[in-house]
């Protein structure tokens, strides 16, 4: 089973506009009768505006840019009825000559750690497949297979394989957790991150920070399940965990036995390499069990 679409028209309930998008649905592989349904948005838009209080619709769809990618996936997070929300149709890689893949992931993690449930990747050249739409250069339609193969296409396998690396219960209750962070929470800009992004589970024992671009984190840690963590960073730019000046598939921490709980202090933390653009990293924070 796959994805099917269908265009439709439907009208703004605020509005005489009409509102062409399209519906996907997907048949599920156990049932082969029921499917999952959402609604792709029209550009810096959100599903959310027009249909989320339908039945049929399952979750939310989002397309915008990434200067505005975590302010909507914060606004759908927040509805009631709860329905999960993702960025359907984000900037792609290669749209603009310097857009690449630190933006493909910046806006990747940023929004699924704001409390998307995934994140949809794309590529200028694959989008066209030798089409006119994104103004492809001479060349270009003969790069869509190589394009499969991009730096940010394939960054994107280590952001699952972060997230998949929770158990199930850590996966399902993981909320937003933008308290952890103490002080300036960063700006996200058309080709410029220095957002620090915040997620945990619910029960606090476990927190991911994405650095936008390498800056120090300060984290709450009495937000945090005590008496103490350890602390890890993850490379997204190849998937692998830093310790002692190296890398490696190997999780390892680089602290151990972090106060944590009730009135735990705060603590910095000073991810590897030089604050800039393409230094993004990750810190996770686990329960220790020593």
């Amino acid at each position: 089973p796959g994805w099917t679409s269908v265009p439709r028209n439907w009208s703004k309930p605020s509005s005489k506009k009409a509102t062409t998008s399209w519906c996907w649905s997907r048949t599920s592989p156990s049932t082969r009768c029921a499917s999952i349904i959402c609604c792709r948005s029209t550009g810096g838009r959100t599903s959310s505006e027009w249909f989320h209080d339908d039945a049929w619709l399952d979750f939310n769809s989002i397309q915008d840019a990434p200067e505005d990618q975590i302010f909507a996936t914060e606004k759908d997070y927040g509805l009631s009825p709860i329905k999960p929300t993702w960025v359907f149709e984000a900037r792609y890689e290669e749209t603009f000559p310097n857009f690449k893949d630190y933006h493909v992931r910046f806006q990747a993690y940023q929004t699924v750690f704001a409390g998307g449930h995934g994140h949809v990747y794309g590529h200028k050249v694959i989008y066209s497949f030798g089409g006119e739409m994104m103004q492809l250069k001479p060349g270009d339609s003969e790069r869509w297979r190589k394009a499969m193969d991009a730096p940010g296409a394939l960054d994107m396998q280590h952001l699952k394989e972060l997230m998949t690396s929770l158990s199930k219960d850590q996966f399902l209750e993981r909320i937003p957790a933008q308290d952890l962070i103490d002080g300036d929470q960063g700006i996200v800009e058309k080709f410029h991150s220095s957002r620090l992004q915040a997620t945990c589970g619910k029960n606090g024992d476990y927190a991911l920070i994405f650095s936008g671009n390498g800056r120090k984190i300060q984290v709450k840690m009495d937000r945090l399940a005590g008496p103490s963590m350890d602390a890890f960073y993850f490379n997204p730019r190849n998937g692998k965990w830093r310790f002692d000046g190296n890398e490696s598939t190997n999780r390892t921490p680089f602290a151990k036995g972090i106060t944590s709980g009730s009135g735990a202090p705060i603590r910095k933390f000073d991810p590897p390499g030089e604050t800039g653009d393409g230094n993004d990293w990750i810190l996770m924070l686990l329960a220790s069990h020593d």
